[in-house]
Formats: C-alpha cells, structure tokens, sequence
C-alpha cells in the first residue's frame, strides 16, 4: 500500500514553530508503517528562516490574499511553510498512491488544507 501524507502549509496572521508537530499524524504513519505501508510524507511546515538551539523558529513565509471574513483586519495575512513551486517540485505525479492524507494542527488553518488538496 503506498500512501502519500502532508502536513499542510499555515494560513495565519502569525505562527512560529514552538516543536509544532502534528504528533497523532505521525504516531498513525508510524503505525501503517509497521503493516508494509509505503509512506512519502511532505512537511509544508518544514523550512524556516531561523531557529534555535532546540528547533523552535520562525517560518519561511509569503503574503497571500486574505479571506472576505478577515478583509476589514489590519494585519497581513500569510502562507507559512515552504513555497508552493517546492510543494508542486516535491510531489510525484508518476506515482500512483493508494491513499492521500492530509492533516492540519488547528481547524481554522482548513483554508490551507484546501489548497493543498487543489494541487
């Protein structure tokens, strides 16, 4: 069985890596793993511009157009992780997954998930 599992990008006002992990999406691809699955995992979350001694940093991110329910905040709105040319670049398109999982760490980050799903 091969499945390919993403840890989408954050769609936020603010985020910083205080050790965000989504730990019961890897708990249960560790659990596959034991029955012969076949994991290719993409962490969108996995570059940042800094960090410190104990992995905790500031994400790589790019201002996106925010949503009409956040149009009248003064804040910029934007997509956290790596890019999306590193995204598409990171994805197989010869391979044939039986199985796409993709996860996200608070429900109100969904409009990244969406998108991640899009591609």
């Amino acid at each position: 069985m091969k499945i390919l599992s993403i840890n989408p990008w954050i769609y936020d006002f603010a985020a910083y890596d205080y050790w965000l992990k989504p730990y019961g999406f890897l708990n249960i691809l560790a659990y596959l793993q034991k029955y012969d699955a076949q994991i290719d995992y993409i962490d969108c979350l996995g570059q940042k511009t800094n960090h410190d001694a104990y992995g905790r940093g500031k994400y790589y991110s790019e201002k996106i157009a925010k949503p009409e329910a956040y149009k009248n905040v003064s804040r910029r709105y934007k997509r956290y992780g790596i890019n999306v040319n590193e995204f598409k670049d990171r994805l197989n398109p010869d391979v044939k997954y039986d199985y796409i999982l993709v996860t996200s760490s608070m429900t109100y980050w969904y409009l990244s998930v969406v998108d991640t799903i899009k591609y």
